[in-house]
């Protein structure tokens, strides 16, 4: 990764970490398409731009794809689980792939910096 993308990825990272409750808009961001988090208990719940399929491994490994009204939730056969939820739901430690296509992809991981939880 080179110098300014560190730098860049540190920057989101502090302005989602100093977010709070009332979460950030990361429009301008490219980092993993991230549009929104959300602080939601000891996680964050994100919302993400232009998106194919989430990963989210944790204590369970769970997949979304990108539904009209948020994120289905899918099951390892690729069939969906219940109604799709407008945000991707992250517990502390968790970690998700989120992929554009197979070329395409990046890794954000929840965190607590300072007390304040958020990603990086």
């Amino acid at each position: 990764m080179n110098r300014s993308m560190k730098l860049w990825t540190l920057t989101l990272a502090a302005a989602c970490l100093a977010a709070g409750a009332g979460g950030v808009h990361a429009a301008t961001a490219t980092l993993c398409w991230v549009d929104h988090v959300y602080q939601n208990g000891n996680g964050v719940a994100v919302t993400f731009r232009d998106i194919g399929q989430i990963v989210v491994v944790g204590a369970d490994t769970l997949a979304y794809d990108s539904a009209p009204g948020g994120y289905q939730l899918l099951r390892d056969d690729g069939a969906s689980i219940g109604d799709p939820v407008a945000a991707v739901p992250m517990a502390l430690g968790d970690q998700a792939h989120v992929e554009n296509s197979p070329e395409d992809a990046c890794t954000i991981e929840v965190i607590r910096q300072d007390g304040i939880i958020g990603i990086s």
